[in-house]
């Protein structure tokens, strides 16, 4: 009995959201022969305490990082959720996010240097709640992570490397679709792509790469490539016949950083392979010359 009796004062203890209450319960048959005991006993919801996480500093266009952690005196302890609040006065820190379980993140963007931020982080258990304001302090890049920004993300201005910059989609143009014979051999097709780009001006020093993707492959023997000049070559499987949509992307190596975009959009084409050795054409003839006879 004493077994049960704790068991449901921890159930209680859980889903009661009051700050203390006082239970009056009763057993049948607890006591004495036809006597009830009555039972008294006190549930509290308990204050979360968030431990201290003071002010933090980072560089702008790093990630900044931390998870929050409080306490919780409830047995058994209430779930703890995490939350972020604008403060009453300062600048909010756009982009910040917290996950419920308390993991803080913010990548400063460009434009958010040389500035300070404050933000609320609150943990709350139902109705009660703790919290601590704090603040950021978000410098200029380091000389030493400017070089490295310069030598990694491009400037979307095509103004050339920038650390502020953000690297531009690629593009290409694609060629036409493709229809041989069975068994026609290695197919090489010359500037099947063409205006291939890296994006802005400034990004002409990327290195391309293309990829391709196809429904069929079982109709290749060498699957359909095209190299970073825009050449498709292909090998049709010995006495294979039928149809693949190859899809194709153009990458650079310009990373995604600040929301840039390393990949161009998908595009696709086909590659048709006839029955025969031979693809069939318009047949043509001759004409004679005109004729003229006796009545």
């Amino acid at each position: 009995m004493k077994k049960i009796l704790q068991s449901l004062i921890f159930f209680l203890a859980g889903v009661l959201s009051v700050q203390a209450q006082t239970l009056l319960g009763t057993i049948p048959g607890g006591g004495p022969p036809g006597k009830e005991t009555i039972i008294k006993f006190t549930l509290t919801n308990a204050v979360p305490v968030l431990s201290t996480i003071g002010p933090k500093r980072v560089n702008k266009l790093q990630s900044l990082s931390f998870t929050a952690r409080a306490t919780d005196s409830d047995r058994p302890a209430s779930v703890l959720m995490f939350t972020l609040a604008h403060p009453s006065s300062g600048n909010f820190p756009a982009g910040a996010t917290i996950t419920s379980a308390g993991v803080f993140s913010w990548i400063p963007n460009a434009a958010q240097g040389s500035a300070t931020y404050r933000v609320i982080i609150r943990v709350s258990n139902f109705n009660n709640t703790d919290e601590e304001e704090i603040e950021i302090s978000v410098a200029e890049a380091s000389k030493s992570v400017k070089s490295a920004m310069i030598s990694q993300v491009v400037s979307e201005d095509g103004g050339g490397l920038s650390g502020g910059g953000v690297n531009t989609v690629p593009s290409f143009t694609k060629g036409a679709d493709q229809l041989i014979a069975e068994d026609a051999g290695a197919q090489t097709v010359s500037s099947w792509a063409s205006a291939i780009s890296a994006g802005s001006a400034g990004e002409s020093g990327q290195t391309l790469t293309f990829t391709s993707t196809n429904n069929n492959n079982s109709l290749f023997s060498v699957q359909p490539a095209i190299a970073s000049n825009g050449t498709l070559t292909y090998t049709g499987a010995t006495n294979a016949v039928g149809i693949a949509t190859v899809t194709v992307v153009l990458n650079d190596n310009g990373g995604t950083a600040n929301g840039g975009i390393n990949q161009s959009a998908p595009q696709t084409f086909t590659i048709t392979i006839t029955a025969g050795s031979v693809i069939n054409t318009v047949p043509s003839f001759t004409k004679g010359t005109d004729q003229v006879i006796s009545e």
